[in-house]
């Protein structure tokens, strides 16, 4: 059992997070297809297109587009420089885009699970920027449990929708044991 079944509320952030839309560019002419939640107009080959996370992949999975590969892996260079900018002795974070989970996921996705996609990324370097990507999460989801006891409404403002989820399941998980435990 994944720790999302426990969570009903993760599982509904992960659905919207495959609904975030990212960039991708289109590798053949698209004469436009419509599905009952999602429709693409006409579209030529090496054309731009915000579409969902999901029908990113199954078109780079079907040899139907591409992503900046090098820019998403810019986007972790930066996202992770952000991060540890933050002063070290300060509970902080910096502020992250509302697509930034989804992002991580089609990284991941790229450099991991279809590794062919990127080729040209050196094995050194797509164990750093998976690493990078680690180390940010980690620290975005350490703030957390801070969080939980502080009210510090600038730092809330920084976390995503799917950190805002975390906080609240964790003030509810930390309020029941209060209660348990009467302390």
């Amino acid at each position: 059992m994944s720790g999302e079944a426990r969570f009903p509320e993760l599982e509904v952030a992960r659905v919207l997070r495959e609904w975030t839309r990212l960039d991708a560019r289109l590798l053949k002419d698209v004469e436009g297809y419509r599905l009952a939640t999602v429709s693409l107009r006409g579209a030529r080959a090496g054309g731009a297109a915000k579409l969902p996370l999901w029908l990113v992949r199954a078109l780079l999975d079907r040899g139907l587009a591409a992503v900046d590969v090098e820019g998403l892996l810019g986007w972790v260079h930066k996202v992770h420089w952000r991060e540890s900018v933050q002063k070290a002795a300060e509970y902080s974070i910096s502020k992250a885009p509302p697509e930034f989970y989804a992002k991580l996921r089609l990284v991941l996705y790229i450099l991991r699970d279809r590794p062919e996609l990127s080729r040209q990324v050196p094995e050194e370097a797509r164990k750093a920027v998976l690493e990078k990507l680690r180390e940010v999460v980690n620290r975005r989801r350490a703030i957390i449990p801070i969080l939980s006891e502080v009210e510090d409404s600038e730092l809330v403002d920084r976390l995503t929708f799917e950190e805002r989820l975390l906080l609240n399941i964790y003030r509810r998980v930390v309020g029941g044991w209060r209660g348990f435990t009467g302390i």
